[in-house]
């Protein structure tokens, strides 16, 4: 094992997030805990990832990770706006079709898995050396792109979502959508 400083700051990230877990775990009664907890454990799975694809040294094992990181990279926004669906009431017009939003995710997971069948996702993977630290650096295939953007519409959307029913909603609602929008930023 290797710990470069994003490593480092990796690991950081990843014990802070699991107190969040803990503590949004312990406040499961709350409406909002269920997808909020689902926010959370994706992201912490991310970081868990990517903080062995930075700390592994061998280049099978950092691809392997970088692939398991997509797990949570395409899933991490769909569940973004199905929370802010539900925590701003709009979920009543994806009740039916939901599951729809899953299609583009599941799709890339499978292209992911079989990347060296027909380079879509990572055109070619580098290893690079920096120092006494050893780096997988992966050139995009048309496929990431479009990956991209679909998460990117999805985040922006639900922040949108966030942003409308704030301005529409009790002081109490905008201080905790605010707080939400912010943890997601951050």
């Amino acid at each position: 094992f290797q710990f470069p400083p994003e490593a480092i700051i990796s690991i950081f990230a990843f014990v802070t997030s699991l107190l969040v877990i803990l503590f949004v775990t312990k406040r499961r009664q709350f409406q909002m805990a269920r997808p909020l907890l689902l926010i959370v454990v994706t992201a912490t799975f991310w970081l868990l990832t990517s903080t062995l694809e930075l700390a592994v040294v061998d280049m099978s094992a950092k691809i392997f990770w970088a692939k398991m990181q997509y797990f949570s990279i395409t899933l991490l926004p769909v569940v973004w706006f199905l929370l802010a669906l539900d925590y701003t009431g709009a979920n009543r017009f994806f009740l039916d079709h939901w599951r729809w939003l899953l299609v583009e995710p599941f799709f890339v997971i499978g292209v992911v898995w079989t990347n060296e069948w027909h380079h879509l996702l990572w055109s070619s993977i580098r290893r690079i050396e920096d120092g006494d630290f050893v780096f997988a650096a992966f050139d995009r295939g048309p496929l990431y792109l479009i990956n991209v953007v679909y998460a990117y519409v999805l985040l922006v959307a639900g922040t949108w979502l966030l942003l409308r029913f704030s301005l529409r909603a009790a002081r109490i609602y905008r201080a905790q959508t605010f707080m939400l929008i912010t943890a997601v930023v951050i």
